[in-house]
């Protein structure tokens, strides 16, 4: 009888849930790329299939992701785009004992590299695809109930196959190492201190390497019971290397190397209410951009969502970002004949309108204006986009 009621009560214990997504989204864009001068107006169609699995248990969580989408261009400005099907897949998984937790997780996908640089940083400079792959782990131990310590390791391997026989951008590998310390000092305040170390090989014609070293130190404050404070700052300490055995092609500039002493800051300010929630964010970071070349990046940004209604949200935003390239970087920029300098400057600000159109059914409405300028030239460009999602509980079986 005993046994009898501990299987029931472990298979009672297990909670499973898949889900589903099915979207579709049409945007006109005046100047997709952000080009100098540009090549035209561009539509773009994106239809994505994306399916969910989690399964819990008492002392252990796994989830699986499966994403599909297909990208469509047409108009006069999608002369150098080419229609791309992206895909993709994650999976992770959580085990806690006692004192201790640990995490293990790996992802690949295959997306339009302009679309990855577009939502990276404002504005596309190469064409192509981009394969990037993730693998992940780490633990943490809980020293009492108010601290804990932590390790985590991330590898990410980044291949960019360019349709211009003339544009490229070296493959990139990173290795990411961090660990970290958390104390709960009231109620209202945590604090964090971390060291991070990231080694990072690009496959270019110097064998560059780069290594960050990146001591940092946090806080996060609840001020009120809506608002809510996190700051942090250290400092990076950048060393790149070339590889001195790589042959040089003729007439090319070997890339320099060296050390160099930076600064990282995050401040997040958080505000939430019933029915509105705004953030203001202000950071520097010194890091590799989703296609691999390393950059120093300043950002200002301004969020707001407000509930009209139950059924309807409204939602604004701004943000201005300052990305330079430092010297011994495989800069992307740097690469571009429309290009002069090693900075760019983008301003974005869009205004946004949420509808539920029924149960599951979502639609947005868009409007995004960026300003790109660089040293000698600027471009502005117009987005309008309208999208629609249909969201669905496939499975929920929570015994």
């Amino acid at each position: 009888m005993l046994s009898l009621d501990a299987s029931v009560s472990a298979a009672r214990a297990i909670d499973l849930v898949l889900k589903s997504q099915l979207g579709q989204s049409v945007e006109f864009n005046d100047n997709r790329d952000l080009s100098t001068k540009s090549k035209g107006d561009t539509y773009t169609f994106l239809s994505s299939l994306m399916f969910d699995a989690v399964v819990r248990t008492p002392t252990m969580k796994f989830a699986a992701t499966v994403d599909l989408s297909y990208l469509t261009f047409t108009g006069p400005g999608a002369d150098l785009l080419t229609d791309a099907l992206s895909h993709g897949v994650r999976a992770s998984i959580e085990r806690r004992e006692k004192v201790m937790t640990y995490n293990f997780g790996g992802s690949w996908s295959r997306r339009d590299a302009s679309t990855v640089q577009i939502e990276d940083i404002g504005f596309a400079t190469v064409h192509g695809h981009v394969d990037t792959y993730v693998a992940e782990g780490g633990m943490r131990r809980d020293l009492s109930p108010y601290e804990s310590i932590g390790w985590a390791s991330r590898v990410t391997a980044i291949q960019f196959w360019s349709q211009a026989a003339n544009s490229h951008a070296p493959d990139s590998l990173s290795v990411v190492n961090t660990a970290d310390w958390r104390r709960q000092l009231s109620p209202l305040t945590d604090v964090t201190a971390a060291v991070q170390f990231e080694w990072q090989n690009l496959d270019n014609a110097s064998g560059t390497n780069n290594y960050i070293w990146r001591p940092t130190v946090g806080v996060q404050h609840r001020l009120t019971k809506q608002l809510t404070l996190k700051v942090s700052g250290g400092a990076a300490i950048t060393t790149t290397t070339q590889d001195v055995t790589t042959p040089i092609p003729p007439a090319t500039t070997p890339l320099p190397s060296g050390t160099k002493l930076g600064w990282l800051a995050d401040a997040l300010l958080v505000y939430k209410i019933k029915t509105a929630e705004f953030s203001f964010f202000a950071g520097r970071s010194v890091a590799p951009s989703a296609l691999g070349d390393l950059q120093e990046r300043s950002k200002v940004s301004l969020n707001y969502r407000q509930d009209i209604n139950p059924v309807s949200s409204l939602s604004l935003s701004g943000s201005f970002s300052h990305i330079t390239a430092p010297p011994g970087s495989n800069s992307i920029l740097l690469d571009q004949p429309s290009f002069t300098g090693n900075a760019v400057d983008v301003y974005t600000a869009s205004v946004g309108y949420n509808y539920l159109l029924a149960r599951d059914w979502t639609a947005q409405f868009t409007y995004r204006f960026t300003h790109r300028q660089a040293e000698t030239n600027r471009a502005n460009s117009n987005a309008v986009i309208l999208a629609i999602k249909h969201d669905v509980t496939l499975w929920h079986d929570n015994r």
